[in-house]
């Protein structure tokens, strides 16, 4: 919690990504955040194995606003 962190227009996590996380549960590629103007930042679940959830439900494709979770 309270990490900053500073994203291109497309950013990648996971195990070996623009964002690396030292977890086997993660995918190499797990999820990628995407900046579209007009409607702000969302999140792709990249078929990761283990999924992505946002406020504690999985998702594929989510629209994020400020204050989301993502886990």
């Amino acid at each position: 919690y309270g990490e900053t962190l500073t994203l291109d227009t497309t950013t990648s996590l996971g195990r070996d990504a623009d964002i690396t996380f030292d977890d086997a549960k993660m995918s190499k590629i797990h999820a990628i955040f995407q900046f579209q103007e007009g409607s702000g930042w969302r999140l792709v679940d990249n078929e990761s194995k283990n999924g992505v959830f946002v406020n504690g439900k999985p998702i594929s494709i989510f629209e994020l606003s400020e204050g989301d979770l993502i886990d």
